[in-house]
């Protein structure tokens, strides 16, 4: 995920660093997903996502506008 920080008029002022993680699914990632996403099962085992990081990194926002935001929100939300 790559944060940008605009105006409201849309001027971006900053920009965050990205941040990338991968979480180990509960079921193995179908081949379709992998096709598209690049990501197996073999890339994600035992990874995990942090919950700390992600609210060091959303706490301060008062609005978020995300990509694929119905998956993405969950983490923020925790």
């Amino acid at each position: 995920m790559a944060w940008f920080f605009c105006g409201w008029d849309g001027q971006v002022f900053a920009a965050a660093k990205p941040v990338h993680g991968l979480r180990q699914p509960s079921h193995p990632i179908q081949p379709e997903i992998t096709a598209i996403a690049g990501i197996a099962d073999v890339m994600a085992a035992g990874h995990v996502i942090d919950p700390s990081e992600v609210s060091a990194f959303g706490v301060s926002a008062v609005l978020i506008i995300a990509h694929n935001a119905a998956f993405d929100r969950r983490f923020l939300e925790r």
